[in-house]
């Protein structure tokens, strides 16, 4: 009983001290241009594109993209943060309090309120020969009253659709920015130095109107849109392009998520019961088969579920196949029928599509952990589904030993006496059974569809389509 007091005791004596230190916290309260006739000294600066991807491009438009870069006006700005301020009229320090409604208790917060600066880019010159963009800004104003740092260089193009994550203020522009470069240096030490920036956002594009949206609205597709680039300083020599490998471009860009809406994933009023012919989705123990279908602008989103409820043990898969004026782009898929197995087809239009399954290996390392391995499947590999339905075999076969081996052990009966299996048994017996069999049945399907040219796949879309709206 000691001991818990004590350790109430020291619990409650660290609240308090932490409770009694005030925290810190920098809040930006506004941006004050820096007109061209405030500094005499600036900072040449080249900047070029390393590499661009739009998911929502084809590829032969993305390397036109980045070829043509930049075809419209762009607009670049500098953003400057005070570290040191002996005036205080750009750095303003307050003493705030928080309330805490655990254990009711208030804390000190201090906190540091900057007026941030930012210039527009001059002398703004764009090499065509080598696509390199060279510009001035401003020096950031060091002396003995104040010390500013540069914070960040951010663009604007009208092709790059920013998201919300994207730098914006409407003190600053009605547009909002993008980084090329995000990175505190020491200004005195810029000479060859260079910094390489990859900017990542998702795009939220609009099904219905095809227009890219804020990510919060409704009825959207998202895919990753990644920007490469690089800056340097008083230097305009150009660098060579750090270019994103296909590796990279395949992690990054082979999903797309539909947002769950009512019009798209359905919810239980909008599932409309349907029977798939046995002849495209050949998989055993589903009750129930349900689908919708949604027609944007230019964009079709078909939703199949399937569900059963055997033994009571629920068991479901579902896939997500996308088309983009009548142009089959995507298909997903992820069952739990004993396989768990996803894959991702993804249709490119101008070279043959890339067929990978995620697939899920235990690893004995300190602890059992789940790696996510991701395998191409091509016509010559397609004999990597019996090496998976060869693991089931097994994985089922240890399931069947341990079923009977604890049922064996369990039994209490005499001596000599025949061992019955009891209902629970053969319940069990029966379950694995019939999992096993929806296992091998969902391996073939998947190889089917693996191997199943485009074309054919899109009039699988049409019928299911038309067994949905009948």
């Amino acid at each position: 009983m000691k001991k818990i007091l004590c350790l109430m005791v020291l619990l409650l004596s660290g609240i308090f001290l932490m409770c009694s230190c005030a925290d810190k916290s920098v809040r930006i309260v506004d941006y004050k241009l820096i007109n061209p006739s405030d500094s005499n000294e600036l900072l040449h600066v080249s900047f070029q594109l390393d590499d661009f991807y739009n998911p929502f491009l084809t590829r032969r438009e993305n390397e036109n993209f980045k070829k043509n870069f930049p075809q419209k006006n762009i607009k670049i700005i500098a953003v400057y943060e005070p570290i040191m301020d002996k005036t205080g009229s750009v750095i303003k320090k307050t003493d705030e309090k928080n309330y805490h409604t655990f254990m009711q208790w208030e804390s000190d917060e201090t906190v540091y309120n900057k007026i941030n600066r930012f210039a527009f880019a001059t002398n703004l010159h764009v090499n065509r020969d080598s696509q390199i963009i060279n510009f001035d800004i401003p020096k950031p104003v060091q002396n003995k009253k104040q010390h500013y740092v540069l914070k960040g260089i951010f663009l604007y193009y009208p092709d790059f659709h920013s998201s919300t994550e994207s730098f914006y203020s409407n003190k600053i522009d009605t547009v909002k920015y993008i980084p090329i470069f995000y990175n505190i240096i020491d200004i005195n030490k810029v000479i060859d130095y260079k910094d390489r920036f990859t900017f990542m956002e998702p795009l939220s594009l609009e099904i219905e109107t095809d227009k890219f949206v804020e990510s919060s609205s409704e009825k959207i597709m998202v895919k990753n849109s990644v920007l490469k680039t690089s800056v340097w300083f008083e230097n305009d020599k150009p660098l060579e392009k750090d270019l994103l490998s296909e590796e990279q471009k395949i992690d990054l860009f082979d999903s797309i998520e539909i947002f769950k809406d009512r019009r798209i994933i359905p919810l239980d009023e909008d599932k409309v019961d349907i029977t798939i012919p046995d002849s495209m989705l050949n998989r055993t123990n589903i009750e129930i088969s349900s689908g919708s279908y949604f027609k944007g602008k230019t964009y079709e989103v078909l939703h199949l579920v399937g569900q059963t409820s055997k033994y009571g043990v629920p068991k479901w898969l579902q896939e997500i196949w996308i088309r983009q004026n009548g142009d089959l782009l995507y298909i997903t898929h992820f069952s739990n029928y004993g396989c768990e197995l996803g894959y991702n087809i993804i249709f490119e239009k101008e070279s043959h599509p890339r067929r990978y399954i995620d697939y899920g290996v235990w690893l004995k390392l300190k602890e059992d952990k789940t790696e996510i391995r991701k395998t191409y499947i091509t016509p010559e590999n397609l004999n990597f589904f019996e090496k998976i339905k060869q693991e089931k075999e097994e994985y089922y076969a240890r399931n069947l030993k341990q079923i009977t081996d604890f049922y064996t052990r369990s039994d209490k009966r005499d001596p000599g006496e025949k061992r019955v299996v009891s209902d629970r048994e053969n319940e069990d017996l029966l379950k694995n059974k019939a999992s096993k069999r929806a296992c091998m049945r969902e391996i073939d399907d998947m190889k089917r569809l693996f191997a199943t040219p485009k074309e054919e796949l899109n009039q699988q879309f049409k019928i299911y389509k038309k067994t949905i709206n009948r």
